[in-house]
């Protein structure tokens, strides 16, 4: 007997095939349910890449038997972008255009212990933030990387402390920027560590050139 022919499923590459079941949600072991959505997930493809998963679905915790977990607090849509990552992978391109996204991403990811997608995260919000500095997205940007993630966590903190001390001839000129000095005291502190670290001779001077500490970028210093 001639083997039968090829089913359009047999061409289907690995990539298709995940975003395939993620949609469908077909073969499922594990619901997610965040606002009004529901997403029917694999614990094969979620567990290995997110430590909260796995304690949460091995361990001895209730969602390991109703096999349900509630995720209280987040936008569903973040929670969407979370789970399409962890399927398909979430381009980076996205986020390098988006310092607002960027930061929610990264701030989700460290929630749930994502560490590959917060490492995306971080590397796309320090794209977006060399080449929108000056910009109300970046003040915005300041704003979220202090108010959603820990004291602790430096990823984006020091990349917002950076940016503000290459350009801080521009961006303390800035309003919101005063504005949000006020209400932020540890983005106010690590400023004036970076003012003690390094020295009151470093403190731009008009005519000189300095360089972002995050891309290399050439920052000449004018009168304002």
């Amino acid at each position: 007997m001639a083997d039968p022919s090829p089913t359009a499923s047999s061409s289907v590459t690995l990539h298709e095939a995940l975003r395939n079941i993620y949609k469908s949600g077909e073969y499922h072991d594990l619901t997610i349910r965040s606002g009004d959505r529901t997403w029917k997930v694999h614990c094969a493809i979620i567990c290995p890449q997110s430590k909260y998963f796995t304690k949460a679905c091995a361990g001895g915790f209730k969602e390991a038997e109703t096999r349900e977990i509630v995720l209280e607090g987040d936008e569903p849509d973040m929670v969407d972008s979370m789970l399409q990552y962890l399927y398909t992978g979430l381009g980076a391109e996205t986020l390098n255009k988006d310092l607002k996204m960027a930061t929610e991403v990264y701030a989700i990811a460290d929630k749930y212990e994502l560490d590959n997608l917060k490492e995306v995260a971080r590397t796309a919000f320090e794209t977006a933030a060399c080449n929108h500095w000056n910009s109300d997205e970046f003040v915005s940007a300041v704003a979220g990387a202090y108010t959603t993630t820990p004291d602790s966590d430096r990823g984006l903190r020091d990349i917002v402390k950076n940016t503000t001390w290459c350009h801080q001839k521009i961006l303390l000129a800035r309003k919101d920027v005063q504005d949000l000095l006020e209400v932020l005291e540890e983005f106010s502190m690590d400023l004036v560590r970076e003012l003690c670290k390094k020295g009151s001779s470093e403190v731009p001077l008009e005519g000189k050139i300095y360089y972002c500490g995050n891309c290399g970028s050439e920052n000449r210093v004018r009168r304002m």
